[in-house]
């Protein structure tokens, strides 16, 4: 990106006087930076009773990615959130593989008490929480099951008439200042 012409444009009518590092040397300083943050929230975890959460996503090159979060009460009853990776997930989305996946970065992160998994209702997040079972607590977000109960719902005839006349109205009421 530090490369890119729009970029040192952007940068040249910010700060004319500006030198933009080179690329080598952004990534450098990076790489330095992840580690010492990565030092820290290993610190952090460490000897912590931890409930994770996951969840998979798609970028727009169809490439999938997990995401982990960390959650814990410190021994002085502060509640610690932290994101602990995202990284690309370049396997079949298995729930062999989601479980292998998660159980390294856990490692990886030096998490040694995992009491918790909140994960959707995907049939491989199930698969990758049964695996887990042993090990800890495997719940389902209430988000993911709020958003298929209405998805199920909307497949009703009467709600799904409701629902377009609602549309309708709010429609009209745009289109038209005097309504």
């Amino acid at each position: 990106m530090v490369t890119g012409r729009g970029f040192r444009f952007f940068v040249k009518l910010l700060n004319p006087s500006y030198q933009v590092p080179s690329a080598a040397t952004v990534t450098k300083h990076l790489q330095l930076l992840y580690q010492d943050t990565k030092s820290d929230l290993v610190a952090l975890l460490s000897g912590q009773q931890v409930s994770l959460t996951t969840y998979m996503l798609t970028s727009l090159g169809a490439r999938g990615y997990i995401a982990i979060t960390a959650h814990f009460v410190t021994p002085g009853f502060k509640y610690v959130t932290k994101l602990i990776a995202t990284r690309p997930l370049d396997v079949k989305h298995t729930g062999d593989a989601i479980s292998k996946v998660l159980t390294d970065i856990a490692g990886e992160f030096g998490v040694d008490s995992i009491v918790g998994i909140t994960t959707d209702n995907a049939a491989n997040m199930v698969k990758a929480g049964k695996n887990l079972e042993s090990l800890l607590l495997h719940s389902f977000c209430f988000s993911h099951t709020l958003q298929l109960a209405v998805e199920e719902g909307l497949k009703n005839k009467t709600i799904s008439n409701a629902a377009a006349a609602g549309r309708n109205l709010v429609s009209k009421f745009h289109r038209s200042a005097m309504a």
